[in-house]
């Protein structure tokens, strides 16, 4: 008997977890900044200059706007191409023989408990290799923008007032700003702050369980971005 959970939120931590009650929903890491302040990917949006009713202003104006769009766009493909990743992962287990499902938002997949899969877990992680072979590894999104950090800021409070509720530790919450910033351009040699850092050992299992943290990418789909 097995079961796993994977996850498809950052690139670098793949959860292929053989035990159903660790989650690994933790914030995204892989995805850090790699354009200074705004941790877009696309390089700095135009500035605006002049006074109101420049021609150069207006210009600039609808280009930061159109930049913006394009964003959007483009992470609303992202979710897609995730999603649509995922769909056929759990398709290719289920004709091996492994019961699973999709996770809550599409962003993953985990094993089905209304329809346990037996088996070894060497004979499992050996179908996941072949599906693996089949539709490569999962689509890595485009580094996260402040904004769309900023907008994930208050799942990560809510697990705070979550654990608090369930009688856990908490650490100090950071502002949004400097949470934002952690995340954008993360200070060298320094872990950042989660929800969690003030649970560890078999605790943070359950702690996890009980008060699930949201990625970015969660956050974003669903606010339907």
């Amino acid at each position: 008997m097995f079961a796993m959970k994977r996850s498809g939120s950052r690139r670098n931590v793949m959860a292929r977890t053989l035990a159903l009650s660790l989650s690994v929903t933790l914030l995204v890491t892989g995805c850090t900044a790699d354009d200074g302040a705004t941790g877009s990917g696309r390089g700095p949006s135009p500035s605006v200059s002049g006074a109101p009713g420049d021609p150069g202003s207006a210009t600039s104006t609808q280009e930061s706007t159109s930049a913006a769009a394009q964003g959007e766009s483009s992470r609303a493909q992202e979710l897609q191409g995730i999603t649509a990743y995922f769909a056929n992962m759990v398709d290719c287990l289920n004709e091996a023989g492994y019961r699973m499902r999709l996770t809550p938002g599409q962003l993953g997949y985990e094993a089905d408990p209304a329809a346990p899969s037996s088996g070894s877990q060497e004979a499992f992680i050996a179908a996941q290799a072949a599906c693996d072979k089949t539709y490569g590894p999962p689509p890595a999104p485009a580094p996260f923008t402040a904004q769309e950090w900023a907008a994930a800021y208050p799942a990560q409070v809510a697990v705070v007032d979550c654990l608090k509720q369930n009688g856990y530790p908490v650490p100090e919450v950071p502002t949004s700003d400097a949470w934002v910033q952690q995340q954008v351009a993360p200070p060298a040699g320094v872990r950042p702050w989660t929800p969690y850092d003030k649970v560890s050992g078999p605790e943070l299992t359950e702690a996890q369980q009980q008060c699930p943290a949201k990625d970015v990418l969660e956050v974003l789909a669903e606010s339907g971005s």
